[in-house]
């Protein structure tokens, strides 16, 4: 024990000195979040508050309904198709819930070219960047990501080839849903992703699918846009990036990629310039992409890209929202973790409760 004020003084200082910083921390969030409540009131950045000059969708939806009756009966975008069905248990009792169809008349209706090899007894068959290998009498198919199993068969009956219908809907892209009350199975693509472009040019694609593979730019739908895009915006929910390149956008400056995304295709960034910033989630598919493109990556939510995503980076956040004029944010899209396009007191909060519990409160 000490026997005089200065040795217990310098014993109880460096803790003293931690509950302290502590102290001060919290009170600093504390302000800031009263002071936030205060002027959210009021205050609200909109980032995509102007006039729309072009929308639309990509491609043509298709829907392919299916009633399980005794003869299957099929239907595409409400019209009947004379297709012979069959089901698979009347051809086999081990395979359950399949529809047996010509391969001819069912490629076709799904848009896919193909080519029969009789001496291989396979069939090549490819639909935008999807491309497979049909075994004959096999219960597996080679895909460009890799071998996949079918839930029947390729059958041959009566010298007919006849293919699983469901199983090959779904390797070519179309989402699967059923109505167990009436045996009703659907299946649709297409139409499931779309883009607005708005006057000061920001591009947002959204949607739950991939890009559509495009030959060539002058097909893309905001083409005649080109010298106006300054922004790219490609939100949660679009998975891959396909037949289009970055490189010809004369004035773009940003593109921001969603977790989401987990393909980008070989060509998309050639010749991309390294003014353009990129961000992407850390840790996530595309930080890797980029940086092995040696690309000007950015982490979201890094606002003052320290390579961490902490307490500072919401203050700062928490600061903006209230005090635009003063404070000032490098990327606006890239802190609307909300997805309400507005940046204000809400974003900084997620991002707050993400810099301290990131398990619980992603972004």
């Amino acid at each position: 024990m000490c026997d005089n004020n200065e040795g217990c003084a310098f014993s109880v200082r460096p803790l003293g000195a931690l509950f302290l910083l502590g102290g001060i921390v919290v009170k600093k969030i504390f302000v800031t979040l009263i002071v936030a409540v205060i002027f959210s009131i009021c205050i609200s950045i909109g980032i995509c508050a102007e006039e729309v000059i072009l929308s639309g969708s990509f491609g043509d939806k298709q829907i392919v309904d299916v009633f399980l009756y005794e003869n299957p009966i099929i239907f595409s975008n409400g019209e009947t198709v004379n297709i012979k069905a069959l089901l698979s248990s009347n051809v086999n009792e081990k395979y359950q819930n399949e529809v047996y169809v010509p391969y001819e008349s069912t490629l076709k209706l799904m848009g896919v070219t193909y080519e029969f090899n009789k001496y291989a007894n396979t069939i090549s068959a490819s639909k935008d960047d999807i491309n497979v290998t049909i075994f004959l009498l096999c219960d597996y198919v080679y895909t460009n990501t890799g071998k996949k199993y079918l839930d029947a068969p390729c059958y041959c009956i009566n010298g007919k080839h006849y293919i699983p219908l469901f199983s090959m809907l779904e390797i070519f892209g179309y989402n699967h849903s059923v109505n167990e009350d009436t045996s009703l199975h659907t299946f649709s693509i297409g139409e499931k992703a779309g883009y607005t472009l708005y006057e000061k040019g920001s591009l947002i694609i959204d949607g739950n699918e991939a890009i559509p593979v495009y030959q060539n730019e002058a097909e893309l739908p905001w083409y005649e846009y080109y010298e106006t895009i300054k922004e790219i915006v490609i939100e949660e929910g679009i998975t891959s990036i396909n037949g289009f390149t970055f490189e010809t956008y004369e004035n773009l400056e940003a593109i921001v990629i969603p977790k989401s995304v987990t393909t980008i295709s070989s060509t998309s960034f050639n010749g991309i310039s390294s003014n353009i910033k990129i961000y992407g989630y850390k840790d996530s598919f595309v930080e890797e992409h980029i940086k092995d493109n040696g690309l000007d990556f950015h982490i979201i939510g890094d606002i003052n890209e320290d390579e961490n995503i902490d307490m500072n980076d919401a203050i700062l956040l928490l600061q903006y929202s209230m005090f635009p004029d003063i404070y000032s944010i490098e990327y606006l899209p890239s802190v609307d973790f909300t997805d309400d396009k507005n940046i204000d007191m809400n974003d900084a909060i997620l991002l707050l409760q993400h810099s301290m519990f990131p398990d619980l409160y992603p972004l």
